[in-house]
């Protein structure tokens, strides 16, 4: 019975990441969840108590499908500060593929908690905090971590959102030259 529970909870999780990516998060529906895996509404409210834990699942569930095609081709004997690229190209080119995807990541209020909480189980930004931690190490820069940290997570967040609403095209120069920028002491 624990399988087909657990089939049945990665069943909803799945068709959420569907619906959402089709067509963004603001008017999901349980009850038409439910109905599209032929569920009553109190065995959907068996794996879920409230659409905000269903988010922050989804939330979770998300973040490890990017921080896996991230580091999929990402060389880890190669520079903090080529990794960082590479993971920034990674995630950009989703804001591209997945607009709804990464508004819901985000910028939804389920997914905002989720992330901010202290043992986040947001991979990419633990991915992201290690290499601008051994960045600093490395080039012995006087900057703070968290200062270094929000400026790039704060222009990849922006140039996402630019690419997301169809402003701006991906340069890879521009992310390099501005990852630049970010170290000049």
């Amino acid at each position: 019975m624990v399988g087909i529970t657990n089939q049945t909870k990665n069943n909803i999780i799945a068709l959420t990441i569907k619906t959402i990516d089709k067509s963004g998060y603001t008017n999901i529906s349980l009850r038409k969840l439910a109905s599209e895996l032929n569920l009553t509404t109190g065995a959907f409210y068996k794996h879920f108590s409230t659409k905000e834990q269903l988010f922050s699942d989804v939330t979770v569930k998300l973040s490890k499908n990017i921080a896996n095609e991230a580091v999929k081709d990402l060389n880890t004997t190669d520079i903090p500060e080529n990794q960082i690229l590479h993971l920034a190209y990674s995630l950009l080119n989703q804001y591209q593929e997945h607009p709804n995807i990464m508004d819901f990541l985000f910028f939804n209020p389920s997914s905002q908690s989720t992330i901010s909480e202290p043992t986040n189980d947001f991979e990419y930004l633990n991915l992201i905090d290690h290499l601008i931690t051994e960045l600093i190490m490395n080039k012995h820069l006087s900057k703070d971590k968290n200062t270094l940290f929000i400026q790039l997570w704060s222009f990849i967040q922006g140039y996402g959102s630019l690419i997301k609403n169809n402003s701006i095209q991906l340069d890879k120069n521009l992310i390099q030259a501005t990852l630049n920028d970010f170290l000049k002491e």
